[in-house]
């Protein structure tokens, strides 16, 4: 408490106006939902505020519509912020610009002062900002304000064209946030807005991002226009800067940037540059839904790309693309071609529309994404409040068999309304399990990462235990819509190197890794075939098949920066389910290994054996082979006369080395198969690949191989620690043992008590 006091006395010394103490209440917003590698500067994100969040009491603010509402980052600085709709008998939703954002960020939301400080709501835009545009108006509303320091607002309401089509737009419509405008409504689908520009703030740029939210209702004939920048009147003469559009007979969107690439004999020359996506090769925006919409260029290399949903799916660069957007004296419509109306709207609703004068980065990008649709990027608490959600059940381990209580160990928890007594989906208020959390007897809440959530059967979430024996109990509590956010990676935060679920579908050609390094396995980077299908059912979730011979199929790790070696000691554990091995068969199936270039330098390597005429028996055991520093080969060798994995079935292999007491263990379904005292010649440190072609691999020798693994893998670990004997036999526990290793208490009303908020 003593630290804690001494940092609001800080903070308050360091407020620009009134003292933080003048505000009567207070909490914190953080931000575990980005899933950016970088830290985004001066970044708007949307939070949300009811009653429902923390007690929040609008009979406490002081100001109306949120006037008092401010809020501060952790050295008491006051951010900008903009309200962008208040609603006291619901959501209310406000800006917030933040000087750094990443997945550690927190910011304090204070109200209740009747001498708030002074905010500038257009700050929140003035990081390359041009237009920013919330439609939100109301249903009798004439105008569309831009949120800039601009500003240049939208009107839909152009008498002097004589072509007045007030009706053929309806602001206050249902949006994806708040209120938005919708198209297309008059009979002959005319109507837009537009907004008049003559100081040439929305073109010009050498680099600009368009971003939106669409709702198609109908797929229609003709191209639908969403965002137009020319100067008017709609003939071939008339100057563009850009153009955003729906095609025709689709939901696939273009744009069309206008750009000077350079002079010749004192003539500008005037490129189009495209951004146009095939039917069937790209991602397409869902009809009658809400999509996200990113198009950015970068004439200063010719670079366009676009994403859709906050995922990047395509980019070009040309350099005979390379220039800067023309410059004209004109108007921005939105929703349709120009000021005539003289093609039909954009059939349905637009909402978000935001135009900057730089490239956005794909994390910029992402998050712009995430902080409106994924409720679970900010999450807003007071620490440890387990009395608002409205039920719980418990989980424990009573058949742990280990003599040692493990550190931060990861639990599979199964969540099912059959599995669990009382437990229905329909309880969790937040999509997929967001509201779902755990806390330790103390009431600590502990790290959790959703694997799959599928509210028709079975979900899966690994939940790290701090103190794993069998007399440990974890609660998990859900049903509160404001629940904070868990932090999924720190669950493999105890030594992992590289956690792959593989659960991806066969569509997805990146494989995510769950810890904090984000090394993802890629399929199609170093082979022309593929070799392998996902999606198939696994031991936990779904696996990648291998299809084995000649196939050639492999994932791999761009790994440059030896993280996967140069290592004091290793775990690797994978999951397999081998199709066949005949002791006829001696060449080796590779399930994982750590090398470069096509077969040369590995570092080390899980492999399934061959064998030879003498020993015929080794073949299809497993082994663990590497190098040490001194370029000396080593192995974990499994004898012909330990147990064979079984065939068409599931077998969890896990190989240790310790290089500081020269140790090593090879472990079969959770049992130790091999035990081999110190040894002097196998301590010291493995063999460090630093070259720009290492990689780490999955399911074969090297991308032009022929050792692929045939069979299913999944749930593929590596560590930079010797796991012990009871950490390995309980991770084969509670995957492959599941319902004798995890008890599962009923799910009950979450009685409340008192809850006491310090200030």
């Amino acid at each position: 408490m003593k630290t804690r006091t001494i940092r609001l006395l800080a903070a308050a010394l360091l407020a620009p106006c009134a003292l933080l103490a003048d505000y009567e209440k207070s909490f914190n917003v953080k931000f575990n939902g980005y899933r950016g590698s970088t830290t985004l500067t001066d970044f708007p994100v949307l939070i949300r505020l009811s009653k429902e969040l923390n007690d929040f009491n609008y009979s406490k603010c002081q100001v109306a519509n949120g006037g008092d509402t401010r809020f501060f980052d952790v050295n008491g600085t006051l951010l900008a912020s903009e309200v962008d709709t208040w609603e006291e008998d619901g959501e209310s939703l406000v800006w917030v610009k933040v000087p750094s954002l990443n997945a550690t960020t927190i910011i304090t939301v204070r109200y209740g002062n009747a001498s708030p400080d002074a905010v500038t709501a257009s700050d929140v835009w003035s990081n390359g900002y041009v237009g920013v545009w919330h439609m939100g108006a109301a249903s009798d509303s004439m105008t569309q304000s831009d949120s800039t320091a601009n500003p240049i607002n939208l009107k839909r309401d152009r008498t002097t064209s004589g072509n007045n089509c007030i009706d053929g737009v309806q602001p206050g419509v249902e949006g994806r946030i708040g209120a938005a405008a919708e198209f297309c409504k008059r009979t002959d689908r005319k109507g837009a807005y537009y907004g008049s520009d003559r100081n040439d703030k929305l073109d010009g740029f050498d680099a600009i991002t368009l971003e939106t939210w669409t709702y198609q209702e109908t797929i229609g004939t003709g191209t639908k226009y969403i965002i137009f920048r020319r100067t008017g009147q709609g003939t071939t003469s008339d100057t563009k800067a850009y153009i955003f559009n729906q095609r025709e007979n689709t939901t696939l969107t273009a744009t069309y940037f206008y750009a000077i690439t350079n002079v010749v004999d004192g003539v500008n020359l005037l490129r189009t540059v495209d951004i146009w996506p095939t039917a069937g090769s790209h991602p397409e925006p869902a009809l009658n839904a809400w999509n996200y919409h990113a198009l950015r260029y970068d004439g200063t290399v010719g670079r366009r790309a676009q994403t859709l949903n906050g995922n990047h799916f395509i980019t070009w660069t040309n350099a005979d693309r390379k220039g800067r957007l023309q410059t004209i004296q004109g108007d921005i419509f939105i929703g349709n071609l120009d000021d005539l109306w003289s093609a039909a709207a954009f059939p349905g609703k637009i909402d978000e529309v935001r135009i900057s004068n730089g490239y956005r980065s794909d994390d910029w990008v992402a998050a712009s994404h995430d902080t409106i649709a994924q409720e679970d990027f900010a999450s807003y608490e007071l620490p440890n409040d387990w009395n608002k959600y409205a039920r719980k059940f418990t989980v424990s381990f009573t058949n742990y068999t280990g003599s040692a209580t493990l550190t931060d160990f990861p639990v599979l928890v199964k969540i099912s309304e059959s599995g669990i007594s009382g437990f229905h989906y329909a309880d969790c208020l937040r999509p997929n399990g967001a509201d779902l959390r755990f806390s330790d007897g103390a009431g600590n809440p502990l790290d959790s990462e959703v694997q799959l959530w599928n509210p028709s059967g079975e979900s899966l979430l690994w939940v790290k235990i701090p103190s794993l024996d069998a007399s440990t109990k974890i609660t998990g509590y859900y049903g509160w819509r404001f629940a904070p956010s868990a932090d999924p990676k720190a669950v493999w935060s105890n030594g992992y190197l590289g956690v792959w679920h593989l659960d991806e579908d066969d569509t997805v050609d990146v494989m995510t890794d769950s810890t904090i390094h984000s090394r993802h396995f890629i399929r199609g980077t170093y082979y022309d075939a593929h070799g392998e299908t996902n999606g198939w059912q696994g031991v936990v979730g779904k696996s990648v098949k291998f299809n084995g011979g000649t196939s050639k199929g492999q994932y791999a790790v761009p790994d440059s920066a030896g993280h996967f070696d140069g290592l004091d000691a290793i775990t690797v554990e994978v999951w397999t389910w081998q199709d066949s091995h005949e002791p006829t068969e001696s060449d080796k199936q590779r399930f994982i290994l750590r090398k470069y270039d096509g077969g040369s330098a590995t570092a080390w390597v899980l492999s399934e054996s061959g064998g030879d005429a003498t020993t015929p028996g080794n073949n299809g055991r497993y082994t663990f082979q590497f190098y040490n520093s001194n370029d000396t080969y080593r192995d974990i060798w499994i004898s012909q006369n330990w147990t064979k994995p079984a065939r068409a079935a599931w077998n969890y292999s896990a190989s240790v080395w310790d290089g500081g007491t020269g140790i090593r263990n090879s472990y079969l379904n959770g049992t130790r198969l091999s035990s081999y005292t110190a040894d002097d010649g196998y301590k010291g440190q493995m063999r460090h690949i630093t070259t720009s072609s290492a990689r780490l691999c999955l399911g074969n020798n090297w991308e032009g191989g022929t050792t692929q693994f045939s069979g299913c893998i999944d749930e593929v670990r590596i560590s930079n620690v010797a796991r012990s004997v009871d950490w390995i036999k309980a991770t084969n526990d509670t995957i492959a043992d599941h319902d004798n290793f995890t008890t599962y208490g009923a799910a009950v009303a979450n009685v409340r008590g008192t809850v006491l908020f310090l200030r």
